[in-house]
């Protein structure tokens, strides 16, 4: 019997001398470094019903033959120079606002009674962070402070930035093993796909003066749940790199006032709900994604609620617009 024990505890030994570690998968980029990145968003919609109330009676077929399709991109460019590292982030980091750009485009096509060629309407936007050098500190309480960094600029700009544009928060807190999931908030996921590092401020001339509050409302009601997958390593490009599997289910709203110089304005409320599947590469050599991508099913309800006055009388008019979409988000290095 002793034998035995001798010759099982050998082997556990022998074998426990040969395990092979669990993978870690670790932000380390280091100090000077510096790293180029290029985020790219596009998702389309197409309205699948709407409907119109008038004083709470719905108006049967007042909006039979109305298409909406809504096509929404931008590309931002960045270039981070970091600071040494400090608890697992940079104590510092410099960032260039490369390019900020998107656009949007609205189609209306109009019932066959109308008589009227479809009406489309594209606006540019961009932001004035562009060309501009922001630097975040890493304070006590583990915040960043964000500054420009000739201390000239509006200050307005620096609310509503956010440091994180590596994707940290996908990845896990501890070592992973191949199946391994882990779970991420949906606040994260929507902080990549909704509004990489914060409020860039892309506006077009005509946006409403508050769509940046807007915008925090929708980034600050995010609900749901998402989850990281370890999936092994890839070789990409020369890199060893972790190979991250990527699902989430979550879902936001926010309202705000509609203002119109020409008639009575009224409230726009918006419901977004997500479906995403993704893959995060993340170069474990040097310590930053190498890449990113995310597809989404997306569903969108619009709701436009005014109030008017007509021949003495108070009249309420609530108009309901559903959408089915995708978006395709990429993340990946700059030269």
């Amino acid at each position: 019997m002793k034998t035995t024990l001798t010759i099982a505890c050998g082997a556990s030994l022998f074998l426990l001398s040969f395990a092979v570690p669990a993978d870690q998968v670790r932000f380390g980029v280091k100090e000077k470094a510096k790293l180029s990145k290029v985020f790219e968003d596009e998702a389309k919609f197409h309205s699948t019903s709407i409907s119109v109330e008038i004083d709470g009676k719905d108006i049967e077929g007042a909006m039979d033959g109305l298409k909406v399709s809504i096509e929404e991109s931008s590309r931002i460019e960045v270039s981070d120079v970091y600071g040494a590292p400090k608890e697992g982030k940079p104590s510092t980091v410099k960032r260039s606002f490369d390019k900020l750009t998107g656009k949007s485009t609205q189609n209306v096509e109009l019932p066959p009674q109308a008589n009227h060629e479809p009406i489309e309407e594209s606006k540019e936007r961009s932001s004035e962070l562009e060309g501009k050098t922001v630097v975040f500190t890493l304070g006590d309480e583990g915040e960043y402070k964000a500054a420009f960094e000739d201390e000239k600029g509006d200050a307005a700009l620096l609310e509503g930035l956010t440091e994180d544009m590596d994707m940290r928060g996908l990845l896990p807190d501890g070592d992973v093993e191949a199946d391994k999931s882990w779970d991420i908030g949906a606040k994260v996921f929507y902080s990549v796909v909704g509004t990489p590092g914060g409020d860039l401020k892309l506006k077009s001339e005509d946006d409403k003066d508050d769509s940046t509050k807007f915008d925090e409302e929708l980034r600050n009601n995010v609900e749901g749940s998402g989850k990281g997958t370890y999936k092994g390593t890839r070789d990409v490009d020369g890199h060893k790199c972790a190979v991250i599997a990527l699902h989430a289910e979550f879902k936001t709203n926010g309202e705000r006032e509609e203002s119109d110089e020409e008639g009575p304005g009224g409230t726009m409320a918006m419901e977004i709900s997500y479906t995403i599947e993704g893959e995060l590469l993340w170069n474990l050599e040097a310590g930053h994604f190498q890449s990113c991508k995310m597809d989404s099913e997306i569903g969108l309800k619009v709701t436009n609620s005014m109030s008017m006055e007509h021949g003495g009388e108070s009249h309420t008019q609530k108009r309901v617009t559903e959408f089915e979409g995708e978006g395709h988000f990429k993340a990946s290095l700059g030269e």
